[in-house]
């Protein structure tokens, strides 16, 4: 790929990406909270405890493989052929060995509406097996735009017939028949903007020359599965479902923001990068990848670490005062996440570069010290187990640095520039904004968040103004030439 090419692929990559992720919040932020008045914590609190089985049977079907098609050379149809064949075979699979350990499911969490349940939400793994092979094929040729428009008209499907089971009174049963739609939906789109289509011969050549790799990456999958649902596991079996719903109502809305930088990012980083070869053009692969991090942390410090600032009003009037307990928890995960925000971008470089067992390593040593730190720490309560996942994950982002500098050679002063100054900058913004707040002493909610939001903005723009960010600079630019391009295209009629 030439570097024109490249480039014009990554911006309309970005652009759709970034586009399409704003539109998928927005569409999820205004669903999520007709979903979040209608149903309780409770509802959502038992569907939660389901998460953790239905994420390892997806990953297992998937097993590393999206990633291990995009580092091969070419686009051959034998390897998604091969793919497909093994994520059915493995779907199918899990789901049985699944829909029999429905009672033992029940009896682990001592709710016994969890194996019907969990039956028919474990029906999801059959439509994600057939997922993986065409969801590659778009991922890897960097078929953005028809991606976006599935996931939503997924999305908007699925939620609007999520709203009318809540209504009817169907409580977690909706919430399950809503995550299957989608995934059903999801699946059809995915063959019909993909084109592609699996055949009855296939060979296992493929997967044996795509294991070494892939199987890393699915062991740091599910690392990562299991550290992402420790808590909902501890919060069932030491506090209450009631306590699990709170909690992954406060964790949606930490991921809707985290998944808000990611998604346009995971659209195209590893595909980009794989394109440039490090050895031959190593100065030009280094600018790419720091030009990733750099708007990376352009955009998810504010936003993330905006949005624990805003947590109480946000919770409070958009979801009612009846998730008010949630709203401490949202605080502490989104500047939690604002860091995450930051490895998914240093562990796609590892994954690009081939090195899996590195991947793989670093979640290995993060979940041991979050399961370390949610043994020692839950007797003092919910606020100090989230705090400490907190820092495992700021620690967890300085181990990333650290193999990404070794394999990039990834300087010091420029992670403090490309990374911290963009941290700093927010971090002052919100620190002003909350001592003039308090020093007015506003008490309306609405005013008070309006206040918050109006003058982080400002102070986060002028700070990068006044330290003359080139980022800021650049993604004026391109925005500006955006909306020139589109007021001619609509001026000519087009």
């Amino acid at each position: 790929m030439v570097p024109g090419d490249l480039k014009n692929k990554t911006a309309k990559g970005l652009l759709w990406g970034g586009f399409g992720s704003v539109m998928l919040q927005f569409m999820s932020l205004v669903f999520g909270i007709f979903l979040a008045r209608l149903l309780n914590a409770e509802d959502y609190g038992i569907v939660g405890l389901l998460a953790i089985f239905s994420q390892l049977a997806a990953t297992f079907c998937e097993s590393g493989f999206t990633k291990a098609l995009v580092n091969r050379p070419g686009l051959r149809h034998k390897d998604f052929n091969a793919v497909f064949w093994f994520s059915l075979s493995v779907g199918v699979a899990c789901y049985i060995v699944l829909f029999f350990c429905a009672p033992f499911i029940s009896r682990f969490y001592n709710e016994p509406r969890l194996t019907a349940l969990s039956r028919y939400a474990f029906l999801h793994i059959l439509f994600s097996c057939l997922t993986v092979a065409p969801s590659a094929y778009m991922f890897k040729t960097l078929i953005v735009k028809q991606r976006t428009l599935s996931m939503w008209i997924c999305l908007v499907v699925s939620n609007v017939v999520g709203i009318v089971l809540a209504f009817r009174g169907f409580a977690h049963w909706g919430i399950v028949t809503q995550n299957l739609i989608y995934s059903f939906l999801n699946m059809v789109l995915c063959y019909v903007y993909s084109k592609w289509r699996p055949t009855l011969s296939f060979s296992l050549k493929p997967l044996r020359e795509m294991f070494s790799y892939s199987v890393k990456l699915l062991g740091t999958a599910i690392l990562t599965i299991i550290n992402n649902n420790l808590f909902t596991i501890f919060l069932a079996k030491f506090f209450s479902i009631r306590t699990v719903g709170n909690y992954n109502q406060a964790n949606k809305w930490s991921t809707m923001g985290f998944s808000l930088i990611t998604t346009p990012l995971w659209n195209v980083t590893q595909p980009v990068l794989a394109a440039i070869d490090m050895e031959a053009e190593r100065e030009r692969y280094y600018a790419a990848f720091r030009k990733l991090v750099r708007f990376t942390a352009f955009v998810g410090f504010p936003i993330m670490f905006g949005l624990a600032f805003i947590a109480r009003e946000f919770i409070v009037i958009l979801l009612t005062g009846k998730w008010l307990e949630s709203a401490e928890m949202l605080s502490i995960l989104a500047v939690g996440y604002a860091f995450y925000v930051m490895t998914r971008v240093f562990s796609d470089v590892l994954a690009e570069r081939g090195r899996s067992d590195l991947y793989f390593w670093v979640s290995a040593i993060s979940g041991g010290l979050q399961i370390l730190c949610l043994f020692l720490l839950h007797p003092f309560g919910i606020r100090v187990m989230l705090i400490s996942g907190m820092g495992v994950q700021v620690l967890g982002f300085f181990l990333w640095y650290f193999f990404v500098r070794k394999e990039v050679g990834y300087k010091l002063w420029h992670l403090v520039g490309d990374v911290f100054s963009y941290a700093g900058i927010a971090s002052v913004a919100i620190g002003v904004a909350y001592l003039l707040l308090k020093w007015t002493g506003i008490t309306n909610m609405y005013l008070s968040v309006v206040l918050k939001v109006l003058i982080v903005a400002v102070l986060y723009i002028g700070g990068l103004y006044l330290t003359k960010s080139v980022m800021l600079r650049e993604s004026y630019q391109y925005l500006m030439r955006i909306l020139c391009s589109m007021w001619g295209k609509s001026r000519r009629g087009e």
